[in-house]
């Protein structure tokens, strides 16, 4: 399973991926991986703005990082103050689902299970 989402902005789908790396970046930034959310319920529009900005950057920035590592693919991704530019109001409610969207993938676990040769006997017999 390919925790590897995108991140659209300004018509450019950017490769993203809630990483370790991008973990352990969140953690420092924010105190707690629980706080990340906390953003989003400032009044303040430009730490709203600014935050989403350097969690999209972490993101992307891991994101291209992964597609090197993984595909052999070199993606480059803008930086901080071009995200400035590229990102508009506009744009913050759909960058926002797309980022939980990311760390909700990166979040989640996939389980393979194995068939019990008990259980299928017992089926058999019924």
């Amino acid at each position: 399973m390919s925790r590897l989402t995108q991140i659209t902005i300004a018509k450019t789908a950017y490769p993203a991926v809630f990483s370790t790396g991008a973990a352990k970046e969140f953690t420092k930034h924010f105190g707690a991986l629980e706080k990340v959310t906390d953003i989003f319920k400032s009044k303040d529009v430009t730490t709203i703005l600014d935050q989403l900005v350097y969690m999209v950057s972490v993101l992307i920035q891991q994101g291209c990082i992964y597609k090197k590592i993984v595909d052999n693919e070199i993606v480059s991704f803008p930086t901080r103050e071009e995200l400035d530019v590229l990102i508009g109001l506009h744009d913050l409610d759909s960058i926002t689902q797309e980022v939980m969207r990311c760390m909700g993938i990166g979040n989640s676990r996939e389980v393979e299970v194995e068939p019990d040769p008990k259980n299928e006997q017992t089926t058999q017999e019924n």
